[in-house]
């Protein structure tokens, strides 16, 4: 990548970037399916796969825990196989020192990212069952949406600036601002990927819920190419700017 790339390119550089890393797709979308399997297989005896209108504590006591299972598992996904990609997509000059330094440094933004899009569609699902008008209801869903599609663009601008300070958010995350039409493309194809994910194929297994896992498939790979195509975003950022300190006198 170098500074005056089109960035209708990152795409592709973002797909042959995944392809040659493929234990990091394979452990992504492993552990997702297992996770989502694995909540199925306990919720499923309590709801026979419906969502209650109004459930027992105790039922909602197990959907909290297996929430925050899988947000827990999300994160630690997100963070071993996107650490294992950042390295390879910008070596030598990002590197983390194993699985235990990037747990340290990136889990924490990773498992309150998923745990905001939980949240969310949670608050949502449960006002919108009891009155699909619910104002509160519908603010959720926006936010539960939008989440979905910037929450794996700002992780990745996080991680490729090393790691979260609040104080400089605003530098972690102003490459995708600097490069607007690159970062709104990537917007984009995350908004179709989700449409087609919760418009198209989870409606198609809502009668064969054992099938429900296997969404995770292409939503893994998607998620990877997205975080690949942000990180070159990012990459893309670095050398503009280099390029303009060599003219600044």
């Amino acid at each position: 990548m170098n500074p005056n790339s089109d960035p209708f390119a990152i795409f592709p550089e973002a797909f042959r970037a995944v392809a040659r890393n493929p234990r990091a797709l394979v452990l992504y979308i492993a552990l997702a399916m297992g996770v989502v399997g694995a909540k199925l297989a306990v919720m499923y005896p309590f709801t026979g796969g419906e969502t209650p209108e109004d459930p027992e504590l105790s039922v909602r006591l197990i959907e909290l825990l297996t929430d925050l299972v899988v947000a827990g598992t999300y994160a630690f996904a997100q963070t071993v196989a996107f650490s294992w990609l950042g390295q390879d997509l910008d070596r030598p000059l990002w590197r983390v020192k194993g699985i235990k330094d990037a747990l340290t440094r990136f889990y924490a933004v990773w498992l309150m990212l998923d745990l905001l899009i939980i949240v969310f569609g949670t608050i949502a699902g449960k006002q919108l069952i009891a009155d699909i008008n619910n104002s509160l209801g519908q603010l959720m869903l926006l936010l539960f949406l939008v989440m979905q599609i910037i929450a794996i663009p700002i992780g990745a601008a996080i991680m490729f600036h090393g790691e979260l300070k609040w104080r400089e958010l605003g530098q972690s995350l102003a490459p995708l601002g600097r490069q607007l039409f690159a970062t709104f493309l990537v917007v984009c194809f995350s908004g179709t990927v989700l449409i087609m994910l919760l418009f198209i194929l989870l409606p198609a297994t809502a009668d064969v819920l054992w099938l429900r896992p296997l969404i995770e498939i292409p939503g893994g790979l998607a998620e990877c190419v997205i975080f690949a195509a942000t990180w070159f975003i990012c990459i893309m950022d670095r050398e503009a700017d280099t390029a303009s300190d060599d003219f600044d006198f």
